[in-house]
């Protein structure tokens, strides 16, 4: 986490929707499922619970950082 991220506790996140900068870490999970798009700089996502594995975040879809931080689709 850097200086411009806002902290937030885990109740906070639970249940909601995300915008997430793609790291190296999700670079290569996309890689090795064949679903990179190099055009793509973030991501959206969704945080939950997994009960056997903890707080969780499921990739939906893969974007660009659009005029003022709007996500542009395609």
């Amino acid at each position: 986490m850097n200086e411009r991220t806002t902290r937030h506790t885990d109740r906070e996140i639970v249940n909601r929707w995300a915008l997430a900068a793609i790291n190296p870490a999700i670079t290569r999970m996309l890689s090795r499922k064949g679903t990179m798009d190099p055009d793509a700089d973030r991501c959206i996502g969704f945080f939950y619970v997994d009960h056997a594995e903890g707080i969780m975040f499921r990739i939906h879809s893969l974007c660009r950082s659009g005029p003022e931080g709007r996500p542009k689709l395609w």
